[in-house]
């Protein structure tokens, strides 16, 4: 599923972020015809606490949750 150029083209808002974020979507649907879908969560918005709270929780028997490799990573940075 390609991202929609022409919903993309108007949705760009006049600032340096707002091209730079357009730029990479763009060159992700120039360079790959597959690839999982991409949302942009706009920070404050309910959907941010949404991810986050599924990122922290995030894990399965074989993994770190994301509070635990955050642990990790600070626990290997200071040996």
């Amino acid at each position: 599923m390609a991202i929609d150029i022409v919903v993309l083209a108007n949705s760009i808002l006049d600032n340096p972020f707002s091209s730079r974020v357009h730029n990479f979507l763009r060159k992700l649907s120039v360079y790959r015809t597959m690839f999982a879908p991409v949302i942009l969560i706009r920070e404050g918005s309910p959907l941010c606490n949404l991810f986050f709270g599924r990122l922290i929780d995030d894990r399965t028997e074989s993994s770190h949750s994301y509070i635990e490799f955050l642990n990790y990573i600070r626990q290997e940075m200071q040996k």
